[in-house]
């Protein structure tokens, strides 16, 4: 699809046509980045979890 074309209200646009109207491009990356160490927390009481787990299934 060419971008200088008129795009027909009610058209749906899918696969390739939709995405090259996106006007950013998005580039996959061949590795996934490793999470910034603040985002990483350990649990501090794993009972207290499983304690509210348990409730909030009932």
């Amino acid at each position: 699809m060419d971008l200088n074309n008129t795009v027909l209200t009610g058209k749906k646009l899918r696969g390739a046509e939709k995405m090259a109207r996106i006007p950013i491009k998005v580039v996959p990356t061949e590795t996934t980045p490793k999470k910034p160490e603040w985002i990483r927390t350990k649990i501090s009481q794993p009972d207290e979890v499983q304690i509210i787990k348990d409730l909030l299934r009932q």
